[in-house]
């Protein structure tokens, strides 16, 4: 948020907010058969991939180009998630039986930080909610986005 100027009312309210590092990624891969691949943990609850991963593979309208979402909780260059990105998709490549495969080469790979921008329970256990929802006119500025709607229940908005 220090970008927008905030002050020393907003700073530490904004300050609780944590999310994931993703990149929007295209990847060339000749020889994948056409279809999704989305990534599943049998060994987590509700087999949800643990990050950093690459969470899927869509195939796109351009032969042989795949779309994919790599995500990290922690900070990285991007250098590091794109070696990291391929690395995981190879590994998934590699264990496809009586498939000729190649190597993925990136086409595009390009940040969308912050990601999935959450408070932890002990925020909103404190009220970090109430504090936001004060912050509605403060220096002339409403919030927008589906983390920061006011009464977003009541339109069926559930985050």
């Amino acid at each position: 948020m220090t970008p927008f100027g905030v002050d020393s009312r907003e700073k530490p309210i904004f300050q609780q907010f944590s999310g994931q590092r993703a990149w929007a990624s295209l990847a060339k891969i000749t020889g994948l058969p056409w279809s999704s691949v989305h990534q599943h943990r049998v060994d987590t609850p509700y087999n949800i991939p643990i990050s950093p991963t690459v969470s899927l593979l869509l195939p796109t309208l351009v032969e042989d180009v795949y779309n994919f979402f790599y995500s990290a909780e922690e900070v990285v260059l991007d250098s590091h998630a794109k070696s990291a990105a391929l690395h995981i998709i190879k590994v998934f490549i590699d264990t496809a039986p009586n498939i000729a495969v190649s190597a993925p080469e990136l086409v595009a790979f390009a940040s969308y930080a912050p990601y999935r921008v959450a408070l932890d329970a002990q925020s909103i256990a404190k009220g970090t909610w109430h504090e936001i929802y004060a912050l509605y006119g403060h220096r002339g500025t409403w919030y927008t986005g589906c983390d920061l709607l006011l009464d977003r229940h009541r339109f069926g908005i559930i985050l």
